[in-house]
């Protein structure tokens, strides 16, 4: 935290990371500038030995890459809806197409109203972030040599920040509510956001050195935990990452597959049990108090951006 008051509860949270098998340490000043090559942090759990950043786009094509001949994958094929057919069987209908079966499992995140699923209670959310050029040689060895990092900050809106074994900075520091996506416009406005999040860290990298910037969404809910359910014969959802990525949507979608083959596990059952999304009220109410709140995150996590 570039902020240390903002770290609350540290010995409980070192407790709960290395019962679950984490080695994490309490860092601050000096150790901590020298773990990560900025001062802009005074303070950090650190989680190592063990712990590991994972490429969601490179971990999702290999995945695919591995698929076996008996799994037909078809991408960029929009499905428009699901309708029940007789004999339990459902069909999802799409632009180009359509295919039956007796099992659909929908995993669509922020867009499973999309299928037709308004009951979820997950709401998106839309995230933009930039990624540098690599570090030259001599920033790199001025910025201590470090290993590659992953900082998350505890404010639901502070900013995550990569250094990549690339050697380049990715920076995510906007989350917004938003009803529609973002125009070019809008998404250049994001990455001078991104451009003063990078100077409060490396004051060497400006507009000029970033290569890349995008925007996405993710499922969120109000009480942080998924929604999981089987929505009714043969259709099963799952929806709310809140943010956790792809680690955390690999096993619910194995455990979605338990739920429809009817497997059971601890596993499942603690899943099941813990998926309630949360009520939200209707709208426009919801859109009034959701822009609200962002608001005030947002003030809350000035010094994090």
């Amino acid at each position: 935290m570039s902020d240390p008051g903002k770290l609350t509860q540290v010995e409980d949270k070192l407790q709960t990371l290395r019962a679950v098998g984490a080695s994490a340490h309490f860092l601050q000043g000096e150790p901590l500038y020298h773990q990560l090559g900025t001062r802009h942090y005074q303070a950090a759990i650190w989680c190592g030995n063990g712990n590991a950043l994972l490429q969601p786009a490179k971990y999702v094509k290999g995945l695919l890459d591995a698929l076996p001949a008996s799994v037909t994958l078809y991408e960029n094929t929009d499905i428009t809806g699901l309708e029940r057919l007789s004999q339990g069987r459902v069909r999802a209908n799409g632009v180009a197409g359509r295919i039956e079966a007796q099992q659909v499992l929908v995993c669509l995140n922020a867009f499973i109203s999309r299928s037709g699923i308004d009951d979820s209670a997950t709401f998106a959310m839309e995230l933009s972030a930039s990624l540098t050029r690599q570090l030259t040689d001599a920033e790199y060895q001025a910025i201590g040599a470090v290993e590659p990092w992953g900082v998350l900050s505890t404010r639901p809106l502070g900013a995550t920040v990569r250094l990549t074994p690339d050697r380049r900075v990715m920076i995510r520091n906007t989350a917004e509510y938003r009803l529609r996506d973002l125009s070019a416009s809008e998404l250049r406005v994001r990455r001078e956001h991104h451009v003063l999040g990078l100077q409060r860290r490396f004051p060497f990298l400006g507009a000029q050195d970033i290569q890349y910037t995008w925007t996405g969404h993710l499922s969120a809910t109000r009480s942080g935990q998924a929604f999981f359910d089987r929505v009714e014969e043969g259709v099963f959802a799952v929806a709310g990452c809140n943010g956790s990525g792809v680690a955390r949507g690999t096993l619910w979608g194995r455990l979605l597959a338990e739920l429809a083959s009817g497997v059971d596990s601890p596993l499942l059952q603690s899943v099941m049990q813990r998926a309630e999304p949360g009520w939200l009220p209707p709208r426009p109410f919801f859109d009034i108090g959701a822009m609200l709140r962002m608001r005030v995150e947002a003030v809350r996590a000035r010094t994090e951006i």
